[in-house]
């Protein structure tokens, strides 16, 4: 009953969890930089030099409260022109390195959002002066007056320079990680505890302040080095929760090796969730897509193990644990790489996904209840609650999808492309169904 409970409490807690969209800074592209060719053999190999810039630029424009995108645009033409349209859809950085003798030289472009003006600086410099060089040269363009449009000056009311953004709150998930890491680190100094044969209460209480402050403290640390935004915090919360519930549930051992076993669940978690981090990022959406993941993994693979044993009577501890474990897995995997949807509209996917459950044993009870029950019935009605929920999940994604279409910056490819929108109900006609498109 106790598995059963913290099961139940922590899939309520899953599919009702909303990370809070915060409003970001304004967007910025980014482009990748350009070498000129070598000016003889021999010479600096700029390849890696402009890997390092990119960097560096990266990590600057965050500091201005510019949020780069994640992806390259594909321009047709990459000359001013295609530079000027692409910052409609925000701010464009174009850098261009080439070497003059023994020296670097970088050419920067700028162009403000939504502005028609360019703006270029370039210098030369050696290549140890690289990052001092490159984050002055980007300050200068981006502290520029005349960036955006204006009124035309006059002699009593001269024109201001268009303010910049300022720089976000470094850090803002440092409390969400703070909680999490300190139950976390009160868990490890109980279990280390349990696993060595020990109740003496004097010894267990001690051990989960310690292991808590030790958990505090190591978030703090973790918060001043990186950038702990919401969705990384969140992130690192559901690799420290599922995994540590999946393997507790997958090992039916009772002692004190259970504790170990929940421990190294956690561990691995957060293993694998920080080589994550590594190779790609996520947002709240992302986070909130891992939660999900997981709870839809635990009544799958629950509803799965009663699937193959022909009973619904039974405790399907193990069934849900693994469910747990592949779809924290798979769901942050996914996170860390693709486009997710937005907290909210994964609130409703998770609505949608419990309804078509309930939907589909509503549709299968008569076979549990009209007929006498077998082996057989039981499958059935489980199959049809399994395919209801998946039914569930895939119906609210299309509907959200289909409402949250993003329109691609001016000057891609995907302006010619044909687009297609399906409309369930609308304005006095609230059973309703049609189709729009555009091209």
């Amino acid at each position: 009953m106790l598995r059963c409970l913290l099961c139940s409490l922590a899939l309520a807690l899953a599919l009702s969890i909303a990370l809070p969209a915060a409003a970001g800074p304004r967007d910025a592209w980014l482009l990748p930089t350009r070498l000129e060719p070598a000016a003889a053999p021999g010479t600096i190999d700029l390849q890696p030099v402009a890997q390092r810039l990119e960097a560096l630029l990266r990590d600057a424009l965050l500091d201005f409260g510019l949020q780069p995108y994640g992806t390259t645009p594909e321009l047709r033409e990459p000359g001013e022109q295609a530079l000027v349209e692409l910052a409609q859809s925000g701010w464009v950085i174009s850098p261009e390195l080439g070497q003059q003798g023994s020296e670097l030289r970088l050419r920067l472009q700028v162009v403000p959002q939504g502005s028609s003006v360019l703006l270029v600086q370039v210098q030369t410099f050696e290549a140890t002066e690289l990052e001092v060089r490159s984050l002055s040269l980007l300050r200068q363009l981006l502290e520029l007056p005349g960036g955006l449009p204006g009124e035309p000056r006059t002699e009593l009311e001269p024109a201001a320079p268009p303010p910049l953004p300022k720089p976000p709150t470094r850090s803002v998930g440092r409390a969400v990680l703070a909680l999490h890491s300190a139950a976390l680190g009160g868990y490890i100094g109980y279990s280390l505890q349990r696993a060595s044969g020990s109740d003496d209460a004097r010894l267990t209480y001690p051990l989960v302040a310690l292991g808590a402050g030790i958990g505090l403290g190591s978030a703090m640390i973790v918060a001043d080095e990186w950038d702990m935004t919401l969705g990384r915090a969140w992130f690192l919360s559901a690799a420290m929760l599922w995994p540590t519930i999946g393997v507790s549930l997958v090992d039916e051992r009772e002692g004190p090796e259970k504790y170990l076993v929940g421990i190294m669940g956690a561990v691995g978690g957060l293993t694998l969730a920080t080589v994550g981090l590594t190779v790609g990022d996520v947002d709240e959406g992302g986070a909130a897509f891992t939660h999900s993941g997981a709870a839809l993994g635990l009544v799958l693979g629950g509803l799965g193990e009663m699937v193959a044993v022909g009973d619904t009577d039974i405790n399907p501890t193990t069934g849900m644990g693994w469910g747990i474990l592949t779809g924290v897995t798979l769901a942050g995997a996914l996170a860390t790489q693709v486009k997710t949807p937005s907290p909210t509209e994964l609130l409703y996917i998770d609505l949608s996904a419990v309804l078509g459950g309930l939907a589909g044993a509503a549709i299968g009870t008569p076979l549990l209840v009209s007929q006498e029950r077998s082996p057989e019935r039981d499958r059935i009605w489980l199959t049809g609650v399994m395919l209801g929920t998946v039914a569930g999940a895939g119906i609210g994604y299309w509907l959200t999808s289909s409402d949250s279409s993003a329109s691609p910056p001016a000057g891609s490819a995907a302006d010619d492309a044909l687009r297609v929108r399906v409309e369930v109900g609308g304005g006095g006609v609230p059973l309703g169904f049609g189709v729009s498109g555009q091209w």
